[in-house]
């Protein structure tokens, strides 16, 4: 059989051909977008380049910061006076209660100063770098410095517990000094006797005369300081079962450095953060060219 067509039919065959064709791409339903998973699976390469490179930057940079050393020593509350009255009953709860107290006097200016001045470091850098902490349900106290390396925080770790120690011990001696406030009171109690005596004396002789009035002047000025130090001595015996010493139980030998944690710190964002932008690159490298519903028509 004979082929009949002629060059002029083949423009015309080519048309109806491309016609056909986009009518049946225009039928085909579109395919619809991968999700991120689907789209990590298909293009690994593009999800872990951005994770590599961007955890390794943050590690570079974590890894240029010069490390903060910390050092730890720990104290503990005692000598309580159990000779008092109901010590034994609230001996746990006030041995905490303590231990709360005296850990925010860590900067106190009687306690930073000193070791400031030891150390030759300004207060402000000394009270900045120390810190202390009661141990929950425990009369310890854990008393922690820290310092551009570690010699610096032992030092100072060690320096501030026995400065707090020293300054703690100072106050106890003043606001238990019981015998001495009660010595005071008797003595007073004394001349308070005396001066009576002499008052009784200069009333009979002459009750208006100098040496009747000046009696009576003295006598009321001892009976105001016996009121003083009987108010004193009251409450020094009130506090007497809940006053106690801060102890050394261990020092400050080795101080460890933040250097690990802040490389697990950083390298954690970079991952994050590399992780985020690979699998937002891999769904739009997978859904390159893929037609919206709305864009088939």
């Amino acid at each position: 059989m004979l082929d009949t067509r002629t060059d002029q039919d083949e423009p015309e065959r080519g048309l109806q051909l491309a016609q056909s064709r986009v009518q049946v791409g225009a039928a085909r339903p579109p395919r619809p977008p991968l999700g991120v998973v689907a789209s990590a699976l298909r293009h690994p390469l593009i999800v872990l380049f951005p994770i590599i490179v961007l955890t390794a930057a943050a590690m570079f940079v974590a890894s240029r910061h010069d490390p903060t050393y910390s050092a730890k020593t720990r104290l503990q509350v005692t000598r309580l006076d159990l000779s008092a009255p109901g010590a034994l009953s609230g001996l746990s709860t006030a041995t905490e209660t303590l231990a709360a107290g005296y850990a925010r006097a860590v900067n106190a200016d009687a306690v930073v100063g000193p070791v400031a001045q030891r150390l030759r470091l300004p207060r402000g850098q000394v009270a900045s770098r120390v810190s202390a902490s009661p141990v929950p349900s425990s009369p310890e106290i854990w008393v922690s410095a820290s310092g551009p390396s570690e010699q610096s925080a032992v030092v100072l770790a060690n320096a501030i517990a026995g400065s707090l120690t020293r300054y703690i011990a100072e106050i106890n001696a003043v606001t238990t000094d019981v015998g001495r406030t009660y010595r005071q009171y008797k003595a007073v109690s004394a001349e308070i006797a005396s001066t009576r005596a002499q008052y009784n004396r200069a009333q009979r002789n002459n009750p208006n005369g100098p040496a009747a009035q000046a009696a009576s002047t003295r006598l009321r000025t001892l009976q105001l300081r016996a009121q003083a130090l009987g108010a004193r001595y009251q409450q020094l015996q009130a506090n007497r079962a809940v006053t106690g010493k801060p102890t050394l139980l261990t020092r400050a030998e080795a101080a460890t450095s933040d250097r690990q944690r802040r490389l697990q710190l950083y390298g954690f964002v970079g991952f994050v953060a590399g992780g985020l932008i690979g699998l937002a690159l891999a769904t739009l490298r997978a859904n390159r060219g893929v037609r919206r519903p709305f864009e088939a028509w």
